[in-house]
């Protein structure tokens, strides 16, 4: 007998196949909606002096040290 109606390649491998390639296609998408999350580097193309003023924002660096960064860029 003939269980699927004539359509024999609608079997066995495609069954299996079909699902591999759609959970290869969610992963690959979940990586890159969070490839840029986990990133601690700054955003490309900023500047110097917006980097500088991340880093105090976050309080990685005191005023001390702010002010001097700024005076190294001016240089």
């Amino acid at each position: 007998m003939c269980w699927n109606y004539g359509w024999p390649f609608w079997g066995g491998p495609t069954m299996f196949i079909i699902p591999v390639i759609l959970i290869a296609v969610i992963v690959y998408a979940l990586y890159k909606m969070n490839e840029n999350k986990n990133s601690d580097a700054p955003p490309k193309g900023s500047s110097p002096k917006d980097i500088i003023d991340e880093r105090y924002a976050k309080g990685e660096i005191n005023t001390e040290q702010y002010k001097e960064l700024l005076e190294n860029l001016k240089k």
